[in-house]
């Protein structure tokens, strides 16, 4: 493996170890109707996500992103919204380190 390879692995766990928190962030914006912290969470989580290998995720959170940044309807966005933290959860518990539980 190429000093490359392995600095993309880090990231890569990395990312997923932080997607548990990242999925609280989205779903307090979610609740408090914050659509500028929820552009912003969207925004950081697409970039990162498409860059270590997870492009479905990070094309969810451009998705989330653009809906929150169009000013659509809140049940649409809501929806979205949930279904990107949904994602983020599963990405975390599938990368929970041995021995921690939430």
């Amino acid at each position: 493996m190429t000093p490359f390879d392995e600095a993309l692995l880090r990231m890569r766990e990395s990312f997923a170890r932080q997607a548990k928190d990242r999925a609280l962030r989205l779903e307090r914006a979610l609740i408090e109707g914050d659509r500028s912290a929820l552009v912003d969470v969207a925004h950081k989580i697409a970039g990162i996500a498409g860059m270590v290998g997870f492009p479905d995720l990070g094309e969810r959170a451009a998705q989330v992103e653009d809906l929150a940044d169009r000013q659509v309807s809140s049940a649409d966005l809501a929806a979205e919204g949930r279904r990107l933290a949904k994602e983020l959860f599963e990405l975390g518990s599938i990368h929970q380190p041995e021995g921690k539980d939430d």
